[in-house]
């Protein structure tokens, strides 16, 4: 699971990145042409030719897109870790759990922090 959520959120890290920083138009202080603004308007002229779009809608596109894939990708996860998620929330909300013991709920070893902070 965690290969998978590196793999998932490096590539949208780097990109917004490289967005940030080269609509800031760093690169004529410090990367080059790499993160200047110059390259930020080619790269969105050339998806928006490639896509039939207005290059003015493209980092919008992009911004849902990576939403969208985001919340997939913590849905996954939410859906694998849907036990440890319902006791930690069990013992929040202080409600006993299934069978109705409060005290085994309390002892449970998810119960002591966040659900998935054991595994990242």
């Amino acid at each position: 699971m965690r290969t998978v959520l590196i793999l998932g959120l490096a590539p949208t890290a780097m990109l917004f990145g490289w967005y940030w920083l080269s609509l800031a138009d760093v690169g004529s202080s410090v990367g080059g042409v790499l993160l200047s603004r110059q390259m930020n308007e080619g790269v969105f002229f050339l998806l928006g030719h490639l896509l039939g779009v207005e290059p003015d809608r493209v980092p919008g596109m992009l911004a849902s897109g990576i939403a969208f894939d985001t919340a997939l990708l913590l849905g996954f996860v939410m859906i694998r870790r849907r036990r440890a998620i319902g006791r930690w929330i069990a013992l929040r909300a202080g409600t006993p759990g299934r069978d109705g013991r409060q005290e085994a709920l309390a002892r449970s070893p998810a119960s002591s922090q966040f659900p998935g902070e054991d595994v990242l």
